[in-house]
């Protein structure tokens, strides 16, 4: 009777204190008691703030396995804007060594799942020496792509699409039609006969897939040719337009420019130069006159233009008036 009081008494302290029991002769009931505590350790995340600020420097979250071991740790490290630049991703054995370090850097400003540029994975063996078995760097690539057809032509860089609808296309930014800039419908015009001439149309995202008037983002492929490249060696794009950092086809988009838009600003120098050659006697006093005469705003090139109505000097004059 007294042995049974016991074996109850020492089953309720193991409840009591949540700890396991080890019987080591059953004919006796005798045991041993040991102190592992059977809790998971619950995850943890650690931040670092810019100095002076509430802004994430360096964000640090670790998850762990039933022994305390560590599972998984993930590493972001933030600019002042907020954005993230970098991030790394460590995964361990049952022993806590480490097992897979991933690498993800060159994030763009608009941080969608897999907007990394760059990716390098590093396995290590389970041993006391932390040996590499493999490393890998690898460069992500546009998302695949997908067939659509033509349905309108709108200027040098925007069309629309079956299924992705009104698109503006990745990097490029050609002269304003709605503005009526010069080279503005012959930029378009290419576009359009492109476009209308290809036997396939696809399209490809990168990165963010919208912008802020909610058009489509995207490389439009023709034939197989990128649509982005043709049109910057018809010396049609004015600036790159960036929403993001990081591209893959940018370098490709700035080799086909050609020495800071060299093209572009050729043509435009060379229309100036003919304009004021043919429209000499047009002249404007100030921006006031320009307005009276129903021309503003009135762009470089254009009979009447002059730099002292483009105080910024941007190709663009009197637009404020």
């Amino acid at each position: 009777m007294k042995h049974k009081i016991k074996l109850v008494l020492a089953i309720t302290l193991l409840l009591l204190l949540n700890t396991q029991y080890i019987p080591t002769n059953n004919t006796s009931n005798t045991f041993t008691f040991t102190n592992e505590i059977l809790a998971v350790k619950k995850p943890t995340v650690k931040t670092k703030y810019y100095k002076g600020t509430y802004k994430k420097q360096e964000e640090t979250k670790t998850s762990y396995q039933s022994n305390g071991k560590k599972k998984e740790t993930t590493v972001t490290k933030y600019n002042k804007n907020g954005k993230i630049t970098s991030k790394v991703v460590s995964t361990y054995y049952k022993n806590g060594r480490i097992k897979q370090k991933t690498n993800y850097s060159k994030y763009g400003t608009y941080q969608s799942k897999h907007n990394w540029l760059t990716r390098k994975v590093t396995k290590y063996k389970d041993n006391n020496k932390h040996t590499v078995t493999s490393s890998k760097t690898s460069t992500r690539k546009a998302d695949s792509k997908n067939v659509i057809q033509l349905t309108k032509c709108i200027d040098g860089d925007t069309a629309q699409f079956t299924s992705i609808g009104k698109t503006r296309f990745l990097i490029i930014d050609t002269p304003e039609l709605s503005s009526n800039e010069k080279y503005a419908k012959e930029a378009a015009n290419f576009t359009c006969n492109t476009l209308k001439k290809a036997k396939k149309i696809t399209y490809a995202y990168d990165g963010n897939k919208k912008d802020n008037y909610g058009r489509t983002l995207a490389y439009i492929y023709v034939n197989g040719k990128l649509i982005q490249e043709l049109i910057a060696k018809q010396g049609y794009v004015k600036k790159l337009y960036l929403y993001q950092k990081s591209y893959v086809h940018l370098n490709k988009i700035k080799s086909a420019i050609k020495d800071k838009y060299k093209i572009y600003n050729k043509k435009l120098s060379q229309s100036s130069n003919s304009s004021n050659n043919n429209n000499a006697n047009v002249y404007y006093k100030n921006c006031a006159a320009v307005k009276a005469a129903g021309k503003a705003p009135i762009y470089r090139g254009q009979p009447g233009y002059g730099s002292h109505l483009d105080r910024d000097n941007d190709g663009k004059a009197c637009e404020w008036s």
